[in-house]
């Protein structure tokens, strides 16, 4: 097993036995990690406003912001799979999120490739198609910090799922930011759910 499942490519190291023995590191280390996440900008604001929304609603809530929230969506995503899933099931919803979420749009464009002196064939090539004004659009970097033991379990979690991922690859990365769209995405077609930001403000309490 050679595959990473985040940057930090825990599960691997934890196999090689490779762990720093040095009394600096073991002194000074706080067990946790940094994971910076990528998603569009309108994606990141319009999560931003909902983050006002719900302290707006709620006087009591405890200052957060996106990075904070996409951790919660992480967690209580990590404690359902505890409680048990089935493999396929998860594994088919996160390779249509992946597509849907991840993968850039793409277009097919034939190119003309010369096989011999005489003969010519056309080979199917894809490329990233970009906004009507030629610009791509402006991305939002989120830095995220997790701790150890929960950046290890969720990598244990994609690789017992692979063997259903029909060859798509996923990383801790890519599973935070899919959790995260797909919570903008429920939210832009239903709106600020009361239920929805009870139940953050909960967990916020309970942190």
């Amino acid at each position: 097993m050679k595959r990473s499942y985040s940057r930090y490519n825990l599960l691997q190291e934890k196999l090689r036995g490779n762990r720093p023995k040095r009394l600096f590191h073991s002194f000074f280390s706080s067990g946790r990690k940094y994971i910076t996440l990528v998603v569009g900008y309108y994606d990141y604001l319009r999560g931003k406003v909902f983050i006002d929304d719900l302290l707006d609603t709620f006087e009591e809530a405890p200052e957060f912001d996106i990075a904070v929230l996409i951790h919660l969506l992480y967690q209580d995503f990590m404690n359902q799979i505890k409680k048990g899933y089935d493999n396929r099931q998860i594994a088919l919803f996160l390779r249509k999120k992946k597509t849907e979420y991840l993968e850039a749009d793409k277009q097919e464009k034939k190119v003309m490739k010369q096989v011999t002196q005489n003969i010519f064939t056309f080979e199917t090539t894809e490329e990233d198609v970009e906004s009507p004004h030629g610009e791509r659009e402006k991305q939002a970097h989120i830095t995220i910090r997790i701790k150890e033991t929960e950046l290890l379990r969720g990598e244990i979690f994609l690789h017992d799922l692979s063997p259903f991922m029909a060859h798509t690859t996923l990383t801790i990365e890519d599973l935070m930011v899919i959790l995260y769209l797909d919570f903008i995405k429920q939210v832009k077609e239903n709106g600020n759910s009361s239920k929805i930001q009870k139940s953050i403000l909960h967990r916020l309490n309970n942190l």
